[in-house]
């Protein structure tokens, strides 16, 4: 899946990004601070929502270095400029918040979340709401999928590459089979799915087995890290 990642607006201008794309900041959780966008206008629109306030004696302090200072020269920086120094103070004060640009998979009602502890893998399908192409958030999930192996078979691809004891993925399947990894964590994630589903999923000769969920959370949890550190 083709994706950019920008620690500035300003960069933008340096791609050719081809719309619609999927806009999403580095902090929301449930489906906050993500947005379909069709121009870069509706990319600066959906900044302005995330970008810390100025306030106004900030602007103020802004407007008076940048056209009431005199010139001065500081020893060690034969550059300074006083014009440039108020424009990375603006910086300061108003830091450009970083955002990533994903590719977008038209046609998906539902993607699938599968979260990893150790050798245990749980998986849910999650749905969207009518109108609206995020998953995330929409607390419509179930568990009746008719075959999970392609999207275990993609999270225990994806497990093998981390150093961590646990992996939460969201995963994408279009028409044609093709696999799309839309998000991943591997620390503060939701447990949703491992709380309410009915057991898990592990790897045996090469096959994917159910087993029926028995332990705790916390057992689980446990298990897992000791796997880790044993490892």
């Amino acid at each position: 899946m083709d994706y950019h990642f920008f620690s500035s607006k300003r960069e933008m201008q340096h791609y050719d990004l081809k719309f619609p794309l999927v806009f999403k900041t580095l902090t929301g959780s449930n489906s906050t601070g993500v947005a379909l966008v069709n121009s870069k206008d509706d990319i600066l629109k959906e900044l302005t929502k995330h970008e810390p306030r100025v306030s106004w004696g900030q602007k103020l302090d802004y407007w008076r270095r940048k056209n009431l200072r005199k010139h001065k020269s500081i020893p060690g920086y034969p550059n300074y400029d006083l014009y440039k120094d108020a424009l990375q103070y603006q910086d300061y004060m108003a830091p450009d918040i970083p955002f990533i640009l994903q590719e977008y998979v038209p046609g998906l009602s539902f993607d699938y979340r599968v979260i990893v502890l150790g050798d245990k893998y749980f998986i849910s399908k999650r749905h969207t709401k009518a109108g609206d192409f995020r998953a995330s958030g929409a607390k419509l999930f179930d568990f009746n999928i008719e075959n999970p192996r392609p999207e275990l078979d993609m999270a225990h691809s994806l497990y093998k590459r981390f150093k961590a004891p646990c992996l939460s993925v969201d995963l994408g399947e279009d028409a044609s089979g093709n696999i799309y990894l839309f998000e991943y964590q591997a620390q503060h994630f939701g447990i949703n799915i491992i709380v309410r589903g009915k057991g898990y999923y592990v790897l045996d000769n090469g096959e994917w087995r159910f087993r029926e969920k028995h332990e705790s959370f916390e057992e689980m949890l446990a298990a897992a890290l000791g796997q880790f550190l044993n490892a």
